[in-house]
């Protein structure tokens, strides 16, 4: 949520912060997004599966169970980032968030290894799970605690991870951060990969108790990659919260709501904690705020009574118009995000039946009858967001750019004429003006 320049400003007031960051600092990142990654896809896609075997869950009970707890972890990030950009920074986050995640792995191992933590065995293998006795309130307590503790843990590492590794190359172009973000994706899905298929094999065919140790052990390794490159990272100052930010400039701009351009003489503008520029012809772009969201250009205008003196600025009154713009910037996209939420609702219900359905089915393949463990089916999902990633940007986008490439030449003309006009009627205004003089072809 910190802007490119506010983070290269923060290293630049720190001498020793310009030899850290880089590519030195991959090998540290990779390792912790894939040890923490690993762990949590396995356990996250099959803890129905461990509901429904271990807790005698009915299959349908387990579903909303899993996908409140998917919720969760899906929700818990934003809250993370929102805490990192605050008050504490990325790397504290991060690394509080992994040592969260490996207690909550050795409470899930500790829930498989001793029986006393868990519901009992059913008495037949065939009788209905309504004939089998349900966990205690204290066995239901230990493993809600353990995926509590989950949510939390994948809420301090998993946006924060990304923006301590963009951090690192804040310096360095946007070619080095898009690098990064590339290895950054190769990575956190390879993990997903990895996890939903040997992790979740090793507890669904083998031992949940070894299945989760190694969800131990891999978040052990990923917390140990993330702190033996601790003095290499940068670090830059929180800021504050954007939020906060966001919501000076709705207060402010609900204050002036009867304030408007016409009932001022001269309209000001608040600009760093000085400078009110004049509304003019004088006036340059950058200097007013755009027409877009006029009504939240009222939290920029200086009225009577404001002090926009250095250091005497009320928040909560007066905002800048950078404040102003990034909000609008935020609402510009608000549509876009919107969009995704129902995607993304049917997407998470999708995975739940994913995993449900395989439990009915027979999954045996080859003569030797290996059986494929029903969350390891969530990879066909995973494999078909990147082929279609892939297609898109290979086949649908560079057809799309072919299709709307007359009509981007037709606009780009009509600006051209409409400023050739607009050029013509200020020289036809004003008859001191020189005429510009026709260019002369150059002969070949």
């Amino acid at each position: 949520m910190r802007t490119a320049a506010s983070t290269v400003l923060s290293d630049q007031q720190t001498p020793v912060s310009r030899k850290k960051g880089g590519w030195i600092t991959l090998p540290f990142l990779a390792g912790s997004v894939v040890g923490v990654g690993m762990a949590m896809s396995a356990t996250s896609s099959n803890l129905i599966v461990y509901l429904i075997r271990k807790y005698n869950v009915k299959s349908i009970d387990a579903a909303q169970i899993s996908n409140i707890v998917r919720g969760c972890v899906q929700l818990a990030p934003v809250l993370g980032a929102a805490a990192s950009d605050a008050y504490f920074g990325c790397y504290p986050v991060v690394a509080a968030g992994a040592a969260i995640s490996l207690l909550s792995f050795v409470v899930f191992t500790l829930t498989a290894a001793f029986p006393s933590l868990r519901a009992p065995a059913c008495a037949a293998a065939s009788s209905p799970s309504s004939s089998c006795q349900p966990a205690s309130a204290v066995q239901a307590a230990v493993l809600y605690s353990a995926v509590c503790l989950l949510a939390v843990g994948n809420g301090g590492t998993r946006y924060n991870a990304a923006t301590l590794g963009a951090d690192q190359f804040a310096g360095g172009g946007e070619r080095g951060r898009d690098a990064f973000f590339s290895w950054y994706f190769a990575c956190l899905y390879a993990s997903y990969v990895a996890g939903d298929t040997a992790l979740v094999y090793l507890q669904d065919s083998v031992s949940w108790a070894l299945g989760f140790g190694v969800c131990a052990a891999t978040t052990a390794l990923g917390l140990v990659a993330l702190l033996a490159g601790s003095r290499y990272y940068r670090r830059p100052v929180p800021k504050g919260s954007p939020f906060t930010a966001l919501a000076r400039v709705v207060v402010a701009a609900a204050r002036k709501a009867t304030l408007s351009s016409s009932s001022l003489a001269r309209v000001q503008y608040y600009h760093h904690g000085s400078g009110c520029d004049t509304d003019g012809p004088t006036q340059t772009q950058d200097h007013v705020p755009s027409e877009r969201f006029r009504f939240l250009n009222r939290a920029a205008m200086v009225a009577e009574g404001d002090d926009v003196s250095v250091g005497n600025a009320k928040p909560w009154r007066v905002c800048t118009v950078r404040e102003v713009e990034d909000l609008k910037s935020l609402l510009r996209v608000v549509p876009l995000w919107s969009s995704g939420i129902l995607v993304s609702t049917t997407v998470n219900a999708q995975v739940s039946l994913t995993v449900l359905q395989p439990l009915t089915m027979d999954r045996a393949l080859g003569p030797r009858g290996l059986a494929v463990p029903a969350a390891s089916i969530t990879v066909t999902v995973l494999a078909a967001f990147v082929l279609t990633a892939a297609l898109f940007d290979r086949l649908a986008a560079p057809l799309w750019g072919r299709l709307i490439a007359p009509a981007r030449r037709h606009r780009a003309r009509t600006e051209r004429r409409k400023h050739g006009r607009r050029r013509a009627r200020r020289a036809a205004a004003d008859p001191r003006r020189p005429r510009p003089r026709p260019r002369r072809r150059r002969r070949r």
